[in-house]
């Protein structure tokens, strides 16, 4: 059964193996359950941590970048 996150950014999924794809889906249902809801861009960015296509430090930092951003603004440069 495809999953909510699959039948809106059904591009985002196109190609993955069904490990990825149920890793990704999976990561983005906890967050949801948390009470945060996923966006298109956390989605995009869970398919190319799971693809080696970017690091760890590198997912943390843009997912850091759309929390400062959603709280109000870019806060790197306070530090």
């Amino acid at each position: 059964m495809e999953s909510r996150f699959e039948s809106t950014w059904p591009e985002v999924f196109a190609g993955l193996d069904a490990t990825v794809r149920q890793s990704v889906v999976a990561t983005l249902a906890d967050a949801a359950l948390a009470g945060t809801e996923p966006t298109r861009q956390d989605a995009v960015d869970l398919v190319a941590l799971a693809c080696g296509d970017i690091s760890e430090a590198e997912y943390r930092r843009r997912t850091a970048e759309r929390v400062a951003g959603a709280l109000g603004g870019d806060r790197s440069a306070e530090a």
